[in-house]
């Protein structure tokens, strides 16, 4: 009796054991996803390539804050013209990834933070911004739900 007790005890702590290993493996995985799309994100607004950008907007509504105004909660069609048009405003610079995280609440949120430097069209000043991306996880993959630029 004292031996079938240990047995199940031994296989009970065996499948939490599992259980825990395959929920680490499976954040590890998202966030090499979250940091594949952040990257891809990085390079395409290095470049100026909105409408690469735009087609990683959520569908639902976007929180817009660029450099300076105040933040808005739009419709995906308002935001992907609104990121457009700035974007539009610049030539072509350089973004790096700074970070690129999970949040802690487990629910499929993540956020980023890049390094961008460009000049405004018919400038000649670099200037340097931090962009801040709030992520969601939709199915496999990752998307923009939220983007603030600052000076």
């Amino acid at each position: 009796m004292r031996r079938w007790r240990t047995v199940r005890c031994l296989f009970f702590l065996a499948a939490i054991l599992a259980f825990q290993a395959g929920g680490v493996a499976a954040q590890d995985s998202a966030r090499d996803r979250l940091v594949s799309t952040v990257g891809s994100l990085a390079q395409a607004w290095a470049v100026g390539a909105e409408a690469v950008v735009v087609t990683h907007l959520r569908s639902e509504r976007i929180a817009l804050s660029l450099e300076g105004e105040a933040a808005a909660s739009l419709p995906l069609r308002h935001a992907t013209v609104a990121v457009r048009e700035y974007m539009r405003g610049f030539e072509q610079g350089e973004a790096r990834v700074v970070r690129a995280e999970l949040a802690g609440d487990g629910g499929g949120s993540g956020f980023a933070e890049l390094r961008w430097s460009a000049r405004r069209v018919g400038t000649g000043q670099r200037l340097e911004y931090t962009v801040f991306l709030g992520m969601r996880q939709d199915g496999a993959g990752w998307m923009v739900e939220e983007i603030r630029v600052m000076r």
